[in-house]
């Protein structure tokens, strides 16, 4: 079976072929670029790396410090665990399941309702929309790009987003965290319960530091009637410029 893999991958590396599932390890790498290409699934993991350049439609799940590259083509999911890196520059992807670390720096990402994010992720351009799922410890840093996508935050997740000019609901935003108790006095949340669930919920707006708007959605979700372990946090523009890390994200969350 070894000896097969090898075969396949040396064969791959420039241009994939197969329509068949392909399973990368070690440091085997494979570059996709066909554009008549409607592969299966990418199953990658100890340092393996994917780079898509273009494809029809590929799948993608990564584990154990695997680097996944989209550039070009449409991903239809792509799941990154175990300190696997996501890189998103062009190309079309639709689904992302992310307990790991994600760039998006320009592409497309049209999330779909089964999208989540419980790793660290950082936008820097690029178009954001559909659905979000944020939970357990999730962060993600938004700087720049087109965002259109409503957010469900909860867990011990928290949303960053660098700019200025935030509101929501009409209520001028400060930095730091939301006085979520405020915005609820003011009307600018709205309380109520989704099954299990305790939600709050709004519409934010603001200035991203790249110069776009942003008129996002957002639900902060709890099973309990507090909201002490998930938020929006907002930033000033100069200090995202230090940001570029993902370990940097840890540094701003507010301690209770």
């Amino acid at each position: 079976m070894k000896k097969i893999f090898i075969v396949i991958i040396f064969i791959s590396s420039i241009v994939c072929q197969s329509k068949a599932s392909l399973f990368l390890s070690g440091n085997d790498s494979i570059l996709i670029d066909s554009p008549d290409e409607n592969i299966g699934t990418i199953y990658t993991r100890d340092s393996a790396t994917v780079t898509i350049a273009n494809c029809q439609s590929v799948s993608i799940m990564a584990i154990n410090s695997s680097k996944i590259n989209i550039t070009g083509g449409r991903v239809s999911k792509v799941t990154v665990d175990d300190d696997s890196i996501l890189n998103i520059t062009g190309g079309i992807v639709d689904s992302i399941d992310s307990i790991s670390n994600m760039i998006i720096n320009g592409g497309t990402v049209n999330l779909n309702n089964y999208s989540h994010l419980a790793g660290h992720a950082t936008m820097l351009s690029g178009t954001l929309g559909g659905n979000l799922n944020m939970g357990v410890n999730g962060q993600f840093l938004i700087q720049g790009g087109n965002v259109s996508s409503n957010f469900f935050i909860g867990g011990n997740s928290h949303l960053i987003l660098s700019g200025n000019n935030f509101s929501l609901g009409g209520i001028a935003l400060d930095l730091g965290e939301l006085d979520l108790d405020m915005l609820v006095d003011k009307g600018a949340l709205t309380s109520y319960r989704y099954g299990d669930y305790f939600i709050l919920e709004g519409d934010l707006n603001g200035t991203l530091a790249d110069g776009n708007d942003i008129n996002i959605n957002v639900r902060l979700a709890s099973v309990y009637s507090f909201f002490n372990t998930m938020n929006v946090i907002i930033i000033p523009e100069p200090f995202s410029l230090c940001l570029l890390g993902f370990g940097s994200l840890i540094t701003i969350k507010k301690i209770n």
